[in-house]
């Protein structure tokens, strides 16, 4: 099983309201939905290394709970602004899936373990659902909510 994540798009208005109370925020995650599957970690492991605006795309910049590696939950509920959505999608669009690979290749090796076979497969196919869940958000104005659990 494992931790996975999802990117729902949810209107500018309910990012607003989740800003300003989190606590009574009615924030309907009925938008469309991308799985990105437990390849989230991977992306997160080597977008923080890589600065703004790609170190949100995973983990949200506004996370009401605390972010995923500092609450004792290991869970997360991550909001990105309509207008770091746009400059998210526009980065993404920019990188080609092998320097992600490279990347996730070295961290990998850093840590002494075996690269799968089959992960450039898996990460290939969540980079694209990545990339296109940003790009529906930037072409609709529309936030994203990233959910880990």
């Amino acid at each position: 099983m494992g931790m996975r994540a999802s990117l729902t798009l949810i209107s500018p208005k309910a990012y607003s309201a989740m800003v300003k109370d989190p606590q009574n925020a009615d924030v309907s995650l009925e938008g469309r939905r991308y799985d990105i599957d437990k390849a989230f970690s991977e992306f997160h492991e080597v977008f923080i290394l890589w600065g703004d605006p790609l170190r949100f795309a995973i983990e949200g910049e506004f996370c009401p709970y605390g972010n995923f590696q500092e609450n004792d939950t290991g869970m997360n509920d991550g909001f990105v602004s309509p207008s770091l959505a746009a400059r998210i999608a526009k980065e993404l669009t920019k990188l080609p899936f092998k320097k992600v690979s490279e990347a996730v290749r070295k961290r990998w090796r850093k840590l002494d373990l075996r690269y799968p076979d089959d992960e450039d497969e898996f990460l290939s196919h969540h980079f694209a659902t990545l990339k296109e869940a940003y790009a529906a958000a930037a072409e609709q104005g529309m936030a994203v909510h990233i959910g880990i659990c």
